[in-house]
């Protein structure tokens, strides 16, 4: 793909058990064999050998790690909707080669959704008792030459709507500026009713990537 005067490559990826990706039958103890299809299930594969959560974010540290050894990219960036913006959150925070992340109706702290958990992955204890989600925030966007732009739509149906942003969003810029690198900043999209990237935020990505 090329934009204006440089190319882009792209790599895709569809979450746990979805799309291209398999729902697998499994043995479980004390449960039995079942064939995998929601991440909810994920919390029967936890063990002292497997954190599920490596099936969200292994994927693209071992595609990173091959598209670097093999091909000359000046630059890496990140964008994802839904359970792609959470992934796009929490895998900015643990990898800096990540320089813009563009995490889409993804997620917001927990005191804002504590009455709806929602999935798996949103909530989980051993994640959150490591590092809360405004510290995924500053995590995603401290370091030289790297950004995060969290987009929420205003009227989504389905996640992460309103204006409860509004709480934190200063606070995770000041915080950011004090370690003295990077940026943090949300774009509240009021264009429309859905749960989607919108064309509207599709331009403001496209053009933040430009800067």
């Amino acid at each position: 793909m090329k934009y204006k005067n440089y190319a882009i490559s792209v790599m895709a990826f569809s979450m746990p058990l979805l799309g291209m990706n398999n729902q697998p039958v499994v043995d479980l103890k004390s449960v039995g064999r079942v064939k995998l299809t929601s991440h909810d299930h994920f919390k029967f594969l936890e063990s002292n050998e497997i954190n599920p959560l490596k099936f969200f974010i292994e994927p693209i540290a071992i595609s990173l790690n091959y598209a670097q050894k093999n091909f000359g990219f000046s630059s890496i960036s990140i964008v994802g909707i839904s359970g792609g913006g959470w992934t796009a959150t929490l895998y900015s925070a643990i990898d800096t080669r990540i320089s813009k992340s563009y995490p889409v109706a993804g997620s917001l702290p927990l005191y804002l959704t504590f009455s709806s958990l929602g999935h798996y992955e949103w909530s989980l204890p051993e994640l959150n008792h490591v590092s809360n989600y405004l510290e995924l925030y500053i995590m995603g966007s401290y370091g030289g030459g790297r950004k995060q732009l969290q987009v929420l739509n205003k009227y989504d149906p389905c996640c992460f709507s309103g204006v409860g942003y509004q709480t934190y969003e200063n606070e995770v810029k000041k915080a950011v500026s004090l370690l003295g690198k990077g940026g943090f900043e949300v774009y509240l999209d009021d264009t429309h009713k859905d749960h989607k990237i919108s064309d509207n935020a599709l331009n403001i990505i496209i053009n933040d990537l430009e800067m």
